[in-house]
């Protein structure tokens, strides 16, 4: 995963110590059903509170090109309840 930050940053300056940032990359991944690649991506925001201490708020979804990562009668009884009313 490869990450672009907007602005120069890193953890305990006193002049750069935030950004915004967004990332993406490249995976793999392993189920039950079906193994496959993925494609990571978001954004996020990274804030640094001291000289060893950073924050890191972000946002991310894998796109996967499978509809196999779960079984058919799991997704089926998740949405379907039986004690739901009619």
């Amino acid at each position: 995963v490869g990450e672009f930050n907007w602005w120069e940053y890193f953890t305990g300056s006193k002049r750069s110590y935030f950004t915004p940032f967004i990332f993406a990359g490249i995976s793999y991944y392993l189920s039950d059903l079906d193994n496959g690649i993925a494609i990571p991506f978001g954004f996020g925001f990274k804030y640094s509170i001291s000289q060893r201490l950073g924050l890191g708020f972000e946002w991310g979804m894998r796109k996967t090109f499978s509809d196999k990562l779960l079984p058919k009668t799991f997704a089926i009884s998740a949405l379907v309840s039986p004690t739901a009313p009619a």
